[in-house]
């Protein structure tokens, strides 16, 4: 049979949105797909799927996106994944975040999951995908972090108010 290919427009991913600010120069978000039960790691490590840029090492492939704009939807995309065998797979999918909140930024958290059926058709494999968590019109999951500016007025010798009243 052929091998079913999801790339492109079919290529496992989803959206991220920025609320409170734009990304800054530089800044980026990056997201882990991985096999999220034991019989899709066993076809990654046996060769029945074949994730491109997949690292053995962290068991996971991943996506990165820059200059996303605040409160636009920024799609992200893993690289191409093929399927050499019929059979339904589960996939992982979430942002790579630091262990707390911090600098005035919640990050999402949440994991969604991608199922992939591959079929036999005539020879030719077909893959169609599911999503877990379809929280956009393109029924893609959405990661969404939220920026907070903050300062602490303390750490910069406080901070002094006057009202001085006139007229009266």
């Amino acid at each position: 049979a052929t091998s079913a290919v999801l790339e492109g427009k079919t290529a496992l991913g989803g959206t991220k949105t920025l609320n409170g600010r734009d990304m800054k120069d530089g800044e980026t978000f990056s997201f882990a797909l991985s096999g999220a039960d034991s019989d899709t790691k066993k076809a990654i490590d046996g060769g029945d799927i074949v994730i491109k840029g997949y690292d053995n090492k962290t068991a996971q492939a991943t996506a990165t996106i820059t200059g996303a704009t605040n409160r636009e939807k920024t799609a992200f995309a893993f690289d191409e994944v093929t399927f050499n065998k019929i059979g339904t797979y589960k996939f992982s999918i979430k942002e790579q975040v630091p262990d707390q909140d911090s600098d005035g930024m919640t990050w999402d958290r949440h994991k969604a999951t991608a199922t992939v059926t591959v079929t036999d058709n005539n020879g030719q494999l077909e893959a169609t995908v599911a999503y877990s968590d379809t929280t956009t019109s393109e029924g893609r999951p959405l990661f969404k972090n939220t920026y907070h500016a903050s300062m602490d007025y303390s750490t910069g010798g406080g901070l002094e108010v006057s009202k001085t009243l006139n007229g009266r």
